[in-house]
């Protein structure tokens, strides 16, 4: 499955925000239709422990939420990354355990009723890889397609 994401300036920002967790809100507008194309839209962690967790900021939350609406775009989950430890070598069979959903995770999904969510694992300016699933953890295969 190929999709069109606009990441409005998320990688950067979970970059040089790294090793502390960020998040964005994911939206599509021309759901279904050969033209679909999703949106992240970045958010600021507001948790106090911003290395394991992410917390969006409520009112800036509100705000994309009633920018979303004028749009007509339609809320599928969210994005946030996960830290790769700054003083571990990446190493790909290994890195596995640090991309996917903890059960906190999973928690939140479940409750806000997420039908897709993606976490990227981001080390030192470098995201190493993504992982997408559903509300449950099961992996979803997606490829994307950045667009500008």
């Amino acid at each position: 499955m190929i999709r069109n994401i606009k990441w409005n300036g998320f990688i950067k920002y979970a970059c040089e925000n790294w090793p502390n967790e960020v998040a964005g809100f994911l939206y599509v507008e021309n759901i279904y239709q050969i033209n679909e194309l999703w949106h992240v839209f970045p958010v600021k962690n507001v948790s106090k422990d911003k290395i394991r967790r992410w917390a969006p900021d409520k009112k800036q939350n509100e705000q994309i939420k009633r920018m979303a609406k004028k749009k007509q775009l339609i809320k599928l989950g969210n994005v946030h990354t996960h830290p790769y430890p700054p003083n571990k070598k990446y190493e790909l069979d290994k890195a596995k355990v640090y991309v996917m959903p903890s059960s906190i995770d999973l928690k939140f999904a479940q409750k806000y009723r997420d039908i897709i969510r993606g976490i990227l694992l981001v080390g030192n300016n470098v995201v190493y890889e993504s992982f997408w699933h559903d509300m449950w953890g099961n992996k979803i295969n997606i490829m994307l397609n950045e667009v500008l």
